[in-house]
C-alpha cells in the first residue's frame, strides 16, 4: 500500500539549510531536513566505531540531501555544527541491509515513516511494516556518507 505522507509538525528548532531554488519540497521536508540530521550524526559514529560506510537509500531524504548540497557554503556550516566536521556526498551506487539503523536506533529510536517516502513523498507501507517486524532495511543507495576532518 502506498499513500502521500503526511508528517506530525515537528517541533524544530534549528532546521537544515533551506533547500535550493526557494521552494519547499513537500510539507514534510522540514521533518526529512532533521532527519538527514540524525542520519549524518548515526554515519558518523558508525564510522568511528565501525569503520563503516553509511548508505543513503534511495528515498525522500536523499532528495532533500541532494537539494540542499546546492547551497554548498550553508551546508558545509550546518554540518560543521551538527558534527563537527564537513559532510561530504560520495556517489557509490550499490543495494543490501543498511548497516547504520542500529546506531540510528540506539541514538534515536526506531526509524520515523518518513524514511520509506520515495523520492516523490509516497510511503511504501509494506516496507515500512516489514523493517517494524524484523528491524531490517534491504535497500537501494547510490550514496554515501563522506566525512573531512575540520580544523
Amino acid at each position: 500500500m502506498l499513500t502521500r505522507y503526511i508528517a506530525p509538525r515537528p517541533n524544530l528548532e534549528d532546521a537544515a539549510p533551506s533547500c535550493a531554488y526557494g521552494a519547499a519540497l513537500l510539507p514534510f521536508e522540514r521533518e526529512a531536513k532533521n532527519e538527514l540530521g540524525r542520519f549524518f550524526l548515526a554515519a558518523k559514529e558508525l564510522h568511528a566505531k565501525e569503520n563503516k560506510l553509511a548508505f543513503m537509500p534511495v528515498c525522500f531524504i536523499d532528495t532533500v540531501w541532494h537539494r540542499t548540497l546546492a547551497d554548498r557554503t550553508t551546508f558545509d556550516a550546518w554540518t560543521i555544527n551538527l558534527v563537527d566536521e564537513k559532510v561530504e556526498h560520495v556517489p557509490n551506487p550499490g543495494e543490501g541491509v543498511l548497516s547504520w539503523v542500529p546506531t540510528y536506533e540506539r541514538l534515536f529510536g526506531p526509524l520515523p515513516q518518513i524514511w520509506f517516502a520515495n523520492p516523490q513523498g509516497i510511503v511504501d507501507h509494506l516496507a515500512y511494516d516489514r523493517y517494524r517486524r524484523t528491524g531490517n532495511i534491504y535497500a537501494s543507495w547510490q550514496c554515501a556518507v563522506g566525512h573531512m576532518n575540520v580544523g
